[in-house]
């Protein structure tokens, strides 16, 4: 009888135990404080330091972020952007709590103004170059702000490009699609070199299946603008000012993330006339698994319009 009262009290000790442990565990967790930050464009870097100074979470490319805390205490939170002021704040994070931050960072600019013109110093040229067996021109047109559009030309196509860029020290990491919904479209990934001005990378096919290295020289000039005429080009669009529609801006994407499509809508106007399918397929995709519109600034007749369409939607001017 001894044994087996031994062996039962050995067996409660052994479940008081564990419930011990379990509950203090399920407080240790929820102890921990929660910091929620939301701003109103992507952060380059979103740095979160704790009082000694040691960081405590390092977040990038995103607009919204979760941090949980070990501990309570004041806590520094540092958002930097490319083109928007620094932004800087103390905040105090205790046990059990949920602290939410929201953050509108400011233009800066100046910072702005600086960097477009690096960008276009650095950007706005063609290359050529071998591309299988065919020679290939690669044009960026316009580029500021992280966003870059132009154009690919080999054996008399030309193809619209949309994407994006980012500074590397000196040089220029790109990123651009091909618009268009052929299945032949990729993507051209590529360094712009700022010291010898080469432009080398490899596109890749829509599929993934696909990638096709090159290396090209900088070209004598300035890109043309993509609704110059090119020999054997299909496009018979007259410039937007001749036809009475003039685009004057044009993004698409989010508030955080989007593209300059201003180019690609004006070289879209035929006769006097612009319809086109606001999606992926016409201007690229510029912020993956969120839904995007068309923010558009046009004049026409005389009179300056404001519009902003929706993803699916089509735009029809006049």
């Amino acid at each position: 009888m001894a044994d087996g009262k031994s062996k039962k009290i050995i067996l409660f000790s052994v479940i008081g135990g564990v419930v011990v442990i379990v509950l203090a565990l399920g407080l240790w967790f929820m102890s921990h404080g929660t910091l929620k930050i939301k701003m109103n464009v992507a952060a380059d870097t979103l740095i979160v330091t704790d009082s000694d100074k040691d960081v405590v979470a390092t977040i990038t490319g995103q607009n919204e972020a979760t941090v949980k805390f070990l501990s309570s205490g004041t806590y520094t939170i540092d958002i930097k952007a490319a083109g928007y002021k620094t932004e800087k704040k103390e905040v105090e994070v205790g046990w059990i709590s949920s602290v939410s931050e929201s953050f509108v960072l400011v233009a800066d600019s100046a910072t702005i103004k600086a960097e477009f013109a690096d960008a276009e110093a650095a950007l706005m040229y063609q290359w050529q170059g071998k591309f299988l067996k065919s020679e290939m021109v690669l044009a960026i047109s316009q580029a500021g702000g992280g966003n870059a559009s132009g154009y690919n030309q080999t054996g008399g196509k030309q193809t619209e490009l949309n994407g994006t860029y980012q500074k590397n020290g000196e040089n220029y990491n790109v990123t651009l699609n091909e618009l268009g919904n052929s299945a032949e479209n990729g993507q051209f990934v590529f360094t712009v070199n700022n010291s010898t001005g080469m432009a080398e990378g490899y596109w890749e096919s829509k599929d993934k299946n696909t990638k096709v290295p090159f290396k090209f020289q900088k070209g004598d000039g300035k890109a043309k603008p993509q609704n110059s005429k090119v020999k054997n080009q299909t496009n018979t669009s007259e410039p937007s000012e001749y036809m009475g529609l003039v685009i004057l801006s044009a993004k698409y994407g989010t508030a955080g993330k989007f593209y300059d499509v201003t180019h690609s809508l004006s070289n879209k106007i035929r006769n006097g006339k612009l319809f086109v399918n606001v999606s992926n397929a016409s201007f690229g995709d510029p912020d993956r698994g969120h839904p995007k519109s068309l923010t558009l600034k046009y004049k026409y007749g005389g009179q300056v319009y404001n519009r902003s369409y929706r993803e699916g939607m089509n735009v029809n001017i006049p």
